[in-house]
């Protein structure tokens, strides 16, 4: 027993010795610079130690660094600067006998990161030796089991001009245990202000440097009162890189996340060749080379999702991403009513093409414009159906090129008089026509239908009325959606006998300046012929409708309310001739 324990002291004896001797032999100013130009090789920056360096040989070996900077200067344009005010590292002694270095657990505090989009007209002062070293292959072959840190300040890249993305990092665990295996990330901090939590599970994060599938689960993120969770897996081989898995939130809110990562919007002098006639259409390149280079498969499911004026409920979606082809099959509720559809956007092909299928039961108009940030003016049920299909290198071109189809029908409800108003132009003679009385804001809408075919960026009005209880307003004519131009006809027809018939307006223009005018001739000439506001359906409108499962809109039928038959005109009878010339004699035609 005593032979054991003088064993025992002799070893203790021997080991502190030796610690002590390899602490004499291998000092900070023996360590410092090699430990520079290992980390430089590994990183592919330059890295310096400005402050003190202390190591402590024991049964667990610590390295401590003061002041550690990563880069060469901190406002330089390298892909990677930091200053990292302490640093500290437990070696694995085992490892460090066998002449590898394992590092059992490192920490750091107080540090600024900087990721920058690298200058190409801006010379790094990096030595070519540590631009030269392949530094994903030498971080792969470095062996942490932890890394814990606090207090970072990471500061990222934003496209133009804008200042960087500042994310603050409270707090930061990394438990790695077996490279091969899983590491486990629980973090949270601060994005522009706003608090975020993150719990992630990596599988075989070493594969990331062998660009093998990697998959992360559990992925659990939370900023502010949007949240993210699911799991995804991510496989770098093959010909494009392809990221597959489920998504799910209760609260997401893209636009505001949008906005804190692009940040500020940049201001700029317009160019003297911005200046000029206005466009309602931006001509604006479609670029669809991204898609080209990435392929998804991802299903999402988001209990709300907010938007700018409202909230899209229940939604389930499915993006499909291969050869350029973009799919999204989409489900959800929409202002209180139910959204199905599909939108393919293929960039595979000369000249990308997009194709919509949507089709919207239910819903209560309003809040459909306040979701698309409009101000509410119509309170209704509406139904509608959406199918348009077109090609083009440039937003203009794939307008110009459109084909399809418009469906829509408003139920029973009210409509602000301010949009009469809009509709008629200004032009009084119509928005009494449509008022029946002096009333307030808002006025009794009984119904209103469009039709609207769209050939080669055409919109054609095989049918659009909208009816009040004074008066039918029915539209005809075409917009030409490439050259932006309108040419319509807002005629009124009274619904009582005793009211009378308003003179129709011409509107013509531009979408973005379009302008209204009386059109007495056209109100002579159907007068005379007696078919002021008389209405023929085309069977295939009416087919339309049917589809759509609202060919019981009042609007549709031939009876006023309480199923009181309408005013109609009567044939014309002899002397119209008189009555035309009468007519224009008081327009002063």
């Amino acid at each position: 027993m005593r032979r054991i324990a003088l064993a025992a002291v002799i070893l203790a004896v021997g080991l502190a010795a030796a610690v002590a001797g390899l602490g004499a032999l291998f000092g900070p100013r023996f360590l410092a610079p090699r430990l520079e130009r290992a980390a430089s090789r590994a990183l592919g920056a330059p890295v310096a130690i400005e402050g003190g360096l202390s190591f402590n040989w024991s049964l667990s070996p610590t390295l401590a660094v003061e002041r550690l900077r990563i880069g060469s200067e901190p406002d330089s344009h390298e892909p990677l600067s930091a200053r990292i005010e302490r640093l500290e590292a437990r070696l694995a002694l085992a490892a460090l006998v066998r002449g590898a270095v394992a590092f059992e657990e490192v920490r750091v505090a107080d540090a600024t990161i900087r990721l920058a989009a690298a200058d190409p007209t801006t010379p790094t002062k990096a030595e070519p030796t540590h631009a030269a070293a392949p530094a994903g292959g030498a971080l792969a072959s470095l062996r942490l089991e932890r890394l814990r840190a606090e207090r970072l300040h990471l500061e990222l890249p934003r496209p133009g001009a804008r200042p960087p993305l500042s994310i603050e990092v409270a707090d930061l665990d990394v438990s790695l245990p077996d490279p091969d295996g899983r590491a486990d990330i629980e973090a949270s901090g601060s994005l522009e202000g706003v608090p975020w939590t993150l719990r992630l599970g990596v599988r075989s994060p070493n594969a990331l440097f062998e660009r093998a599938p990697v998959r992360f689960e559990p992925l659990a993120v939370r900023l502010g009162e949007d949240d993210l969770r699911g799991r995804l897996e991510f496989d770098p081989g093959g010909p494009r890189p392809r990221l597959a898995g489920r998504l799910e939130s209760r609260r997401l809110a893209p636009a505001r996340l949008a906005a804190l990562l692009a940040g500020p919007e940049e201001t700029r002098p317009v160019r003297p060749e911005e200046r000029g006639e206005r466009s309602a259409i931006p001509d604006r390149p479609i670029e669809p080379a991204l898609l080209r280079d990435f392929a998804l498969a991802l299903e999402l499911a988001v209990d709300e999702l907010r938007l700018d004026g409202g909230t899209l409920r229940d939604v389930r979606a499915s993006v499909e991403l291969g050869n350029g082809r973009l799919e999204l099959p989409l489900r959800a509720r929409l202002a209180k009513g139910a959204l199905e559809g599909r939108a393919v956007l293929d960039g595979g092909t000369p000249e990308p093409s997009l194709a919509l299928d949507l089709a919207l039961r239910g819903a209560a108009a309003g809040e459909l414009q306040r979701i698309v940030g409009l101000q509410p003016s119509v309170e209704a049920p509406l139904d509608a159906t959406l199918s348009l299909a077109g090609r083009g290198s440039t937003t203009r071109a794939l307008v110009a090129s459109l084909e399809g189809r418009l469906t829509g029908a408003l139920g029973s409800g009210r409509i602000a008089l301010a949009l009469l108003d809009r509709l008629a132009g200004g032009v009084r003679e119509l928005l009494r026509a449509l008022v029946a009385r002096e009333q307030g804001d808002w006025v009794p809408l009984r119904c209103a239908v469009v039709d609207l075919p769209v050939r080669a960026g055409v919109v054609e009005t095989r049918l659009a009325l909208l009816e009040t209880e004074a008066a039918r307003l029915v539209v005809e004519g075409r917009v030409d959606l490439a050259r932006e131009r309108l040419d319509l006809l807002l005629v009124p027809r009274a619904r009582a006998a005793t009211l009378g018939l308003a003179v129709p307006v011409r509107v013509r223009g531009t979408l973005v300046e379009p302008r209204f005018a009386l059109d007495e001739r056209e109100a002579a000439r159907r007068a005379a012929l007696g078919v002021l506001g008389a209405l023929v359906f085309p069977p295939a409108a009416l087919a339309a409708f049917a589809d759509l499962g609202v060919a019981d809109n009042p609007c549709l039928g031939s009876r006023g309310p309480a199923g009181r038959e309408e005013p109609r005109p009567a044939p014309a009878p002899p002397g119209t001739d008189l009555l035309r010339r009468g007519l224009e004699g008081f327009f002063g035609r």
